[in-house]
């Protein structure tokens, strides 16, 4: 309603005061009207923008698949039987980077022999370059194979994620051919590194088969040559970071596996490996976006995960370097309680001198990460980042600084890791940036000197509401606070030789084990279970426990049930005051 509709009072006993209050609330109203129609403006226009851009990224998708549609892809990869010519695959909605394409496919099959028609039809049914790999990681090729069906879904293998890079020329161009942007080639490098150590370790039986749960196997690695992406040796240097982080020419590299001997020629590349399924990045919009949060159970058992993940990966010498909402996943089927680290473009294998990667994202960097030293604490440390911003959407560094939401570009980077480093943080000749950093670094610090932050946390009702007495809400408070403690002794780790503390990963009651094992008996001590081992018992956290069940008539942590693989149901909490009381369950 306008104030020009709007008719005023007759009776000549309404005051002025009255009169005044009813027209404010008018033009208030007008203002407000007046927002929201702005507001619905911008959404719109949101929108559209958001879809002329999936437009865009189709039609480059399309035509980038176009140019490696060679007769060898279309044999491995299930063809579209409307269109006999092209491959049978889905674009995600999502893309992983500028320049890269993820795609769902699906491997093409070929029936057996005769003789096979007599046996279970999923014998009848073989994939001839996917199950060569899968029987190398796992050494048996029966149908189904038992080893699959124990760490896998059980349809492994008939879905793919094909990940596909093409950096143009004229973008290389604007960043310096020193600078080149190659990251899925050293995704496949270190996947393929992973999964060999594995299977040496399979052979002469010092791991169990199913050692690299939440670790995606890759199929395949092809450089694409002979199209507008190729090289040109003769007129520039072509380098990128190799696995170790050196600065190393991309013609004094070799692609492992298959194509073993063969050198890059092409900044068009595409990778084949296990598909996954939705991110914890699209989980916690989904949630936001019904005013929801993680509870502190889903929360802990997801960085239990997470812990066991990077205990495995630290073992073999991988520090990951860009733990990220939008880079772990959840499996699929009898996997979807699985959580799985999908991006591996900026690990480094130690032990190494070189600095990080900075394709990391600034809200969940590790101190260690911001100074460019290179050590496995730096992702326990942003594990218990990702814990925080699971627990209260937020982190204290937040309302600092514009904080990106995506990994440093390519330019940032080359700003950040060319010359200028003295041996401190300061490694960029960008004095914005380094400020930002700064700020960063300085806001970490005040994390880990004081627990204010975390206190003022604690007090929050995203936390408050989920307990069922006092008592309990104590408990968990102790547990947020003890993981604060644990992870911080995990940092202070860093002083360790990387050689000793991989060497350590996985033994008892060493420095190194103690950095994950410290954390996840605190984590162990929130859930009841049916029997405990005394190895995953920690003193302080029995007495706290002993404490809550001198005062509660039943124990009323939950139940986590070991029957359940890995972790059990997805619980949610509201955001709202108003709402809290009630609770919400998502079941997979």
């Amino acid at each position: 309603m306008s104030i020009d509709q709007f008719q005023c009072p007759t009776n000549e006993n309404v005051s002025n005061t009255t009169l005044r209050t009813l027209g404010d609330s008018v033009l208030f109203d007008e203002i407000m009207l007046r927002e929201l129609e702005a507001k619905q403006q911008l959404e719109s226009q949101s929108v559209e923008s958001e879809q002329l851009r999936n437009v865009e990224i189709e039609a480059a998708a399309s035509r980038v698949l176009a140019l490696i549609m060679d007769s060898s892809f279309k044999r491995k990869y299930g063809q579209d039987f409307a269109y006999p010519k092209s491959i049978h695959c889905y674009l995600f909605t999502q893309q992983p980077r500028n320049h890269t394409y993820a795609f769902e496919a699906f491997a093409a099959v070929a029936t057996v022999t005769p003789n096979a028609l007599k046996r279970k039809k999923e014998e009848m049914i073989f994939h001839p370059m996917f199950e060569n790999v899968i029987e190398r990681y796992t050494n048996s090729r029966a149908k189904p194979n038992p080893v699959l069906m124990e760490t896998r879904n059980s349809e492994f293998c008939y879905r793919l994620s094909i990940l596909v890079e093409a950096v143009p020329i004229s973008v290389q161009a604007s960043l310096g051919f020193g600078m080149s942007s190659l990251r899925l080639i050293r995704q496949y490098e270190i996947l393929y590194y992973i999964w060999e150590t594995f299977r040496h370790d399979l052979e002469v039986k010092k791991c169990y088969s199913d050692q690299l749960i939440g670790i995606p196997m890759p199929f395949e690695f092809v450089n694409v040559c002979g199209n507008e992406y190729d090289f040109e040796f003769s007129e520039h240097s072509i380098n990128y970071y190799d696995i170790r982080g050196a600065y190393v020419p991309v013609n004094s590299s070799r692609i492992p596996g298959a194509g073993k001997g063969k050198p890059l020629g092409s900044f068009l590349s595409y990778m084949s490996m296990e598909k996954l399924g939705p991110s914890l990045a699209y989980m916690a919009d989904l949630l936001k976006s019904q005013r929801k949060w993680f509870k502190m159970s889903t929360a802990l058992k997801l960085l239990d995960q997470i812990l066991c993940r990077l205990m495995v990966l630290h073992r073999y010498g991988i520090i990951l370097g860009n733990l990220d909402f939008r880079y772990l996943n959840f499996g699929v089927r009898e996997a979807i309680n699985v959580l799985y680290v999908s991006s591996f473009d900026c690990a480094v294998q130690a032990p190494t001198t070189q600095r990080p990667l900075n394709y990391f994202n600034e809200r969940f960097a590790s101190i260690g990460a911001l100074k460019g030293v290179a050590h496995f604490v730096n992702d326990i440390e942003t594990a218990f980042y990702l814990f925080l911003a699971m627990l209260s959407h937020r982190l204290p560094w937040d309302q600092k600084l514009p904080v990106s939401e995506t990994p440093l570009t390519d330019q940032q980077t080359q700003q950040l890791q060319q010359p200028q480093f003295d041996g401190s943080w300061e490694v960029g000749g960008n004095t914005r940036y380094q400020s930002t950093l700064r700020t960063h670094l300085d806001e970490r610090t005040k994390l880990w000197d004081t627990t204010s932050w975390i206190d003022r946390m604690l007090n929050s009702y995203t936390l408050r509401n989920q307990m069922k007495s006092p008592a309990l809400e104590g408990f968990a408070f102790d547990i947020i606070q003890m993981v604060y403690q644990k992870t911080k002794e995990a940092i202070s780790c860093a002083s360790i030789p990387q050689q000793d503390f991989m060497t350590n990963v996985m033994t008892p009651s060493t420095t190194a084990n103690n950095a994950y094992m410290g954390i996840r008996k605190v984590i162990v001590s929130f859930f009841r279970f049916e029997s405990l081992s005394n190895n995953l018992r920690d003193a302080t956290c029995q007495n706290k426990v002993d404490q809550l069940l001198a005062t509660e008539e039943s124990d009323g942590r939950a139940l986590w049930d070991l029957n359940n693989w890995c972790w059990n149901v997805f619980e949610t909490s509201f955001m709202s005051n108003a709402r809290s009381s009630r609770r919400s369950i998502v079941k997979f």
